[in-house]
């Protein structure tokens, strides 16, 4: 990643249930050659995100998560 690209960090649960964390960067953060990419043959103008990381969550971490959602009830 170039500098001063911008990184997202997400927390939650995958619809089977799992909790992870996924890092990731938008389309428009990342300097990207498009004749590189084949194998979701996106266009210029599609809206797209590239995973950098990804983990699932500790036990602590998801006690944390689950307390988060909680207050926000």
């Amino acid at each position: 990643m170039a500098q001063g690209d911008v990184k997202w960090l997400v927390r939650g649960q995958t619809h089977r249930g799992r909790y992870i964390q996924v890092v990731y960067v938008l389309e428009s953060d990342a300097n990207i050659d498009y004749a590189e990419i084949d194998l979701l043959q996106l266009s210029e103008k599609a809206d797209a995100f590239y995973v950098i990381h990804a983990r699932p969550l500790e036990e602590s971490e998801k006690r944390n998560l689950r307390k988060q959602r909680r207050k926000r009830q």
